[in-house]
Formats: structure tokens, sequence, C-alpha cells
């Protein structure tokens, strides 16, 4: 029985535990699909769970639970009829609550809007907000838009490796005039040499585990969103990263040249080979499709790829909360089915 009851808590901690990462190739789109699956809260009494912690949080899961079940049992004989019925049903699947809390909200860590930040100076990271043009800009460019949606530093100034980039790149180019890294003097260098990109690597990657993992554990304990996610564009690169996700989304293209086409396109000042440079320093898109657990295929319409993550949303409900019991009815059901089947055993015993 002991073990059965550490059983059902080790279950119930794997499963809040569960993190999902955001990964794919540059130029694929991930970072529309970042804000697609976000975009899904704004209708929902749930966005609070971007700024920190809500009183309703395991409230709020344990409903997702009991919805991600019923969805499942629902959903059984409507999914044998392929992606359209799946993408038709995509607003009921998911049911609302009495009071009405939507399933399947997603708070969202994005990991490159914390690698502009740790290269910024400290002094600006003690500002603690992005107060100025140059830094809404900067995230602008990442995500489109602030996804932890509180206008605030993630990254606190002593994790800034500002003074390690410039000591290490020391003479060459990388500054602008206001005295901070130019990403793009920066990206210049690091992706026609793999050993100046291991060099900056080796400085950044330690800092963004760090403060990623801190976000991440604060979305599960102090946040009120059913899905922890993080954007990771180079997840796979990164080796043992992967390890600490227990899903794993990749947004891919179906054409290399679409991929090359929207990086110009959204980088026109970089010629064609900088751009397929760039695309070559990242694991070759089929590699990362084996390796990924869902595959959205950003090739088509915008409506093609809402319905796409919408499906997506719906699978990652089914597997994370597919028991649809609280810890305590888990332990509840698993004492009292023991119970019953010792005093079973100890009757069986006394008749013989």
């Amino acid at each position: 029985s002991l073990r059965l009851v550490f059983l059902c808590i080790g279950v119930h901690i794997g499963e809040s535990l569960c993190f999902v990462a955001l990964t794919g190739g540059i130029a694929t789109g991930k970072s529309t699909v970042a804000k697609m699956f976000v975009e899904y809260n704004t209708s929902t009494s749930s966005t609070q769970g971007f700024g920190g912690g809500n009183s309703g949080s395991n409230t709020n899961k344990r409903k997702a639970k009991k919805a991600a079940a019923a969805s499942i049992s629902n959903s059984g004989s409507g999914s044998s009829g392929g992606g359209n019925t799946a993408s038709n049903n995509s607003n009921s699947a998911l049911a609302i609550t009495d009071d009405g809390y939507k399933e399947g909200t997603v708070y969202l860590i994005c990991a490159d809007s914390i690698a502009h930040e740790i290269i910024l100076p400290p002094e600006v990271l003690a500002v603690g907000r992005k107060e100025s043009e140059e830094d809404e800009h900067e995230l602008d460019e990442v995500l489109g838009n602030d996804v932890e949606g509180s206008g605030e530093f993630v990254v606190p100034p002593a994790d800034s490796v500002y003074q390690k980039i410039i000591d290490t790149f020391e003479g060459k180019d990388i500054l602008t005039q206001n005295g901070r890294i130019d990403r793009l003097k920066l990206g210049a260098i690091i992706f026609s040499s793999r050993e100046e990109r291991r060099k900056l690597n080796r400085i950044t990657h330690p800092k963004i585990l760090m403060v990623l993992i801190r976000k991440l554990l604060g979305g599960v304990f102090l946040g009120s969103c059913d899905i922890t996610m993080a954007d990771i564009p180079l997840l796979f690169e990164s080796g043992k990263l992967s390890w600490l996700f227990g899903m794993t989304i990749c947004v891919t293209v179906g054409d290399p040249a679409i991929q090359l086409h929207r990086l110009q396109k959204r980088n026109p000042e970089l010629s064609k080979e900088e751009c397929q440079a760039r695309i070559d320093s990242q694991m070759a898109l089929e590699k990362k499709e084996k390796m990924a657990d869902i595959v959205i295929d950003n090739s088509g319409s915008l409506d093609d790829l809402n319905e796409q993550v919408e499906e997506a949303r719906r699978d990652l409900m089914g597997r994370l909360y597919g028991i649809g019991m609280s810890l305590l009815q888990m332990l509840l059901l698993i004492g009292g089915s023991t119970s019953i089947a010792v005093s079973s055993k100890f009757y069986t015993h006394w008749q013989q």
C-alpha cells in the first residue's frame, strides 16, 4: 500500500513538472505558433499567469484534468474523421467550466528574450523594465510582442554576461554607438566561424539555462495556466537541454526554399549567402522532426497553421492530464481498492 501511495505521488508530481518545449528551424514561423498558443489565453481569466502567481492555480489545473479526460472520451468517435473533424471541433474539444475557466492555457517562456537580455549591460537590467524604445524593439524582433506580459526584464543584473562577451571578443567591432552589444555584428562573427560560435555558447548557455529553469518552476508552482511551455530555437542543438522537457513540439516547413525566402524577407539586411549560412548552422529540419513528439508544418496558410496549433493543444492536454484525477482522488481510489483486496483475502483465509 505504501508503495502505491508513493507511486501516486510520483505520478502527480511528474505530471505537474512535465514541461513542454517549442522549437523549430530559423524562419519557420515558430514565433507565430508561440503567439497563437498565447493568444488563446486572452479570453480567459487565466492570463494573469504570465505575470506570476494566481491563487486559483491548483484549482484550475484540477479542472483541466477533468476536462482533458472528458475530452479524450468524447473525441473518440469524432477523431476517426481525420484532420478536418478535429479542426472543426477545436472550440468544443477543450471545455469551459461553469466559472468561465478555459482549459489549455499556456504559460510561455521565450528563451530568445532571455538570450537577448543577458547580453545587456547590468545597469540596464537593474532598471527592471523595458523603458527605452530600443529595449522594446529588441523584444519585438524576437516574438513580435511581450509574451511574458509584464514589460519587465526576466534576467537579473547578476546574470548579465555583457562584460564576459566584451572580454572574449576584445578587438572586434561588436558594439553600438551607445555601448551595447550589436547583435547583427556579433551574429556575423559567430555564424561565419564555428569556433567563435562555441565561445559565445560557452558564455551564454549556462546563464540561459539557469534563468529558464527558474521561469519554468515559477510557471508550474506560481502560475495558473495548464501548460508550461518554453520557446527554445536551438533545443536539439544544445544537447542535454532536451532532457528537461517531457514533450517537444517542432515547427517546420516542407520546402527549404520557403525557409530561405522567409529569412530573407525577415532580415533584408542579410545577403542570400548569409541567410543560408544561418540556416546551415542549425540542425536539419528533417532530423528535428524525427526527434519531436508533435510536428507542426507551417508550409500553408495561417488558418491551416491555427488548426494545427489547436490540435497540438488538445494533444498536449490529453497527454499531460489524461489521468483526469487529483492526487487526493488517486490516493482514495488506491487506498480503497487496497483495503477491499486485503479484507477479501483475510475473509477467504478465515473461511478456510
